[in-house]
């Protein structure tokens, strides 16, 4: 089909229908409030909460549009990561909405999300501050000016994990960036069992994966195998 003339503006989604079908799917992708909502397990005090596992089931929702229910419920039940929410493992809105903005910020930018958090520039992030970044953000990703609930942070196990029983601690850039790995390596964790259950091959890499140091080279080793993995057939490679 010839190309628009050079100057025109043209319906990208009439020109090409797979435009057409992803701007489909944007449209139909939640905010993050609204995701927050559809996964809520229950209320406190009039604030609704998830656990661990419904936030890996949300940050799975966001890249596999079309998912099995049952296979992506699987795989995020198998999550659990005691650090999140509060003794109990509800974890409220605004620490939810922290969580995914840090998962969206690219390793490389890290510093720069450091910064914006350190509001006295004090070189580390304190629990106040750390607070404020979290409720501001969540006020930004479809909360309103109520997103905060009161609730939010009592018995938080996160802040108590990174700023200490009494919250008098303070998050360095490396602890912070530790943090963003964390959570980026949890989640490309889940991403790769939703691919490897479709072809078991790929297991072969993870363990590969797994022996690896640090993110990149997990990234790496994950690429290969949903790049690469579909292609190989059964050989087998070397020991190591």
């Amino acid at each position: 089909e010839a190309l628009p003339p050079a100057g025109a503006q043209p319906d990208m989604a009439e020109w090409d229908p797979r435009v057409s079908r992803y701007r489909a799917q944007l449209d139909a992708t939640p905010t993050h409030r609204k995701l927050f909502e559809s996964l809520a397990e229950g209320t406190l005090r009039g604030e609704p909460y998830v656990s661990s596992r419904s936030f890996m089931r949300g940050v799975l929702l966001r890249r596999f549009f079309h998912a099995d229910e049952a296979r992506l419920r699987a795989v995020a039940d198998s999550y659990q990561n005691d650090l999140l929410g509060d003794d109990e493992g509800r974890m409220f809105w605004p620490e939810f909405a922290l969580l995914l903005r840090l998962l969206d910020v690219p390793l490389e930018q890290a510093d720069i999300a450091f910064r914006v958090a350190d509001a006295d520039r004090s070189g580390s992030i304190d629990a106040g501050e750390f607070k404020g970044i979290a409720e501001a953000w969540a006020r930004g990703a479809g909360g309103g000016a109520s997103a905060v609930a009161p609730t939010a942070w009592d018995r938080s196990r996160l802040l108590a994990a990174l700023f200490g029983a009494g919250g008098r601690g303070a998050l360095s850039h490396g602890q912070f960036v530790a943090l963003v790995e964390g959570l980026k390596r949890d989640a490309l964790e889940a991403e790769f069992l939703m691919y490897a259950r479709e072809s078991p091959p790929l297991l072969l890499e993870r363990q590969k994966a797994q022996r690896c140091e640090g993110v990149c080279a997990y990234v790496r080793a994950l690429n290969r195998a949903i790049l690469g993995g579909w292609q190989g057939g059964g050989g087998g490679g070397g020991g190591g």
